[in-house]
């Protein structure tokens, strides 16, 4: 029939059509948890404003950036929680560059210690940083700590505040053995590092 009406039609022609490649994406990222979710809201809300919506501060005169911060991703998340609630003042070095935004907001009267637990965790694993989530006990513990603070902190007073508080191996007479090995391996091994360095003191 072809050969007869089909022109020049000629069906070795498609021979030449190179065949489709289906070509992968790349393995997926894995999902938020609900936790880093929420966290994001809640930096789109109130954070993102002044620091930057990938962590990368100025976007308010003085504004240190988040990510890579050596204060947001300390072994234990203390000195983090104390500024999220409290604010912090004055001159802070951030990545080796100082910066003086007195315009900080004390979040602790206005976000619930599970929103905080989760704008913690979201920074302490957004961007480039990979450090340990935050619990909402770790938030209460330092609400009940520093519930007489009516002023914001100063780099002076948090540097007294251990690295390492609140990372759960403070507090690991409350843990078991086990719990306590997969928290230190949660840690990055640098942070590892760190940490034994200061129980070693």
């Amino acid at each position: 029939y072809l050969g007869h009406y089909g022109g020049r039609f000629d069906g070795n022609e498609f021979d030449a059509i190179p065949s489709r490649r289906v070509v992968s994406a790349g393995p997926k990222a894995p999902p938020e948890s609900p936790e880093v979710k929420k966290g994001r809201l809640v930096y789109t809300g109130y954070c993102a404003a002044c620091h930057g919506a990938k962590g990368e501060g100025g976007a308010a005169p003085g504004t240190p950036p988040l990510d890579k911060s050596e204060w947001v991703t300390s072994p234990g998340p203390g000195r983090l929680l104390r500024i999220l609630c409290h604010a912090v003042e004055g001159p802070i070095t951030v990545a080796k560059q100082e910066f003086n935004n007195p315009g900080m907001i004390a979040w602790g009267a206005t976000l619930k210690p599970d929103e905080i637990a989760a704008v913690a965790t979201f920074i302490r694993q957004a961007w480039s940083n990979k450090a340990s989530p935050v619990s909402v006990d770790q938030v209460n513990t330092v609400l009940t700590a520093t519930k007489d603070r009516s002023s914001k902190w100063t780099v002076a007073e948090l540097i007294k505040v251990p690295e390492t508080d609140g990372s759960g191996a403070a507090g690991a007479a409350e843990l078991t053995p086990e719990q306590l090995r997969d928290k230190l391996k949660a840690l990055p091994p640098e942070k590892l590092k760190d940490l034994l360095k200061d129980l070693g003191k």
